[in-house]
């Protein structure tokens, strides 16, 4: 799987529930009408980048952060701990059936998580998590491209990324900062 590249250009600033204590607000941005659509979204986090590339890189931490992600289980891993296969079933909306596929996860610690659909429901899925370190903060920037297919409609997935996007960057940052080591001093 090759990185997608990940050029965040003009950004939308989409206000979550739960943004206080003058933090800011996610950054989210959905593009396409076709086929395919795209989602660049980015966040500020007071961690290390290795507590956030910890969270973005784990199924268990998966499951507390993503809004409609309802199993991530990993069928293989590889020896070097360098790529797993994951089965995930995502619920957008009680009245359709649930979407499943699996993915390949890429690692490279603690700069970034890339994925790619592998089988499934989806006709196509691609996406990342690039973490950069800015001081005691880290960037996290996400970046996914799916083609649904036939069955679920554009519209559906416009809809979770706009309404999921926001609330998984801040339940991100809520997680991170509250695993961050507190400051000695």
């Amino acid at each position: 799987m090759r990185p997608a590249p990940v050029l965040l250009s003009v950004l939308l600033a989409v206000l979550a529930p739960g943004i206080g204590r003058g933090q800011e607000a996610p950054m989210v941005k959905i593009e396409g009408a076709g086929p395919t659509i795209t989602a660049d979204a980015t966040i500020r986090i007071h961690a290390s980048r290795e507590v956030v590339w910890a969270i973005v890189s784990s199924c268990p931490e998966a499951l507390k952060i993503v809004p409609s992600l309802k199993v991530c289980e990993v069928l293989e891993r590889a020896p070097d701990g360098s790529w797993v296969r994951i089965h995930q079933v995502m619920e957008y909306f009680r009245v359709l059936p649930d979407v499943r596929f699996e993915v390949r996860v890429d690692f490279l610690p603690p700069g970034s998580v890339t994925f790619e659909r592998v089988s499934g429901d989806l006709t196509s899925l691609r996406g990342e998590w690039i973490l950069q370190s800015d001081g005691d903060y880290t960037n996290a920037h996400y970046v996914v491209s799916i083609a649904p297919g036939r069955w679920v409609p554009n519209w559906i997935v416009r809809a979770a990324f706009k309404h999921d996007l926001p609330k998984m960057l801040q339940a991100l940052r809520t997680s991170a900062e509250s695993m961050r080591a507190p400051n000695p001093g």
